[in-house]
């Protein structure tokens, strides 16, 4: 268990320890999951990275960037 502070602007730092261990780069994404418990934060797959880059040039209307997001947040729970 890791106890980190957050700052005036909501940001949270995790340590040096916790990056190098689940391999987290800066400007890398990480998914927070809610729950009932509290929240869950996950790295992005690298697939899903990826794949977001590929489509970063697409405009998305309103809709269906809602689709996608519940789509992929339902993806990372699965994993």
């Amino acid at each position: 268990m890791n106890i980190v502070e957050v700052d005036n602007r909501g940001r949270i730092l995790l340590n040096k320890k916790l990056r190098k261990k689940y391999n987290i780069k800066p400007g890398e994404k990480l998914l927070i999951i809610e729950s009932e418990e509290g929240l869950l934060i996950k790295p992005v797959s690298l697939s899903l990275q990826r794949l977001s880059e590929i489509l970063k040039d697409i405009k998305w209307g309103r809709k269906t960037k809602r689709s996608a997001e519940k789509w992929v947040l339902e993806q990372a729970k699965r994993s």
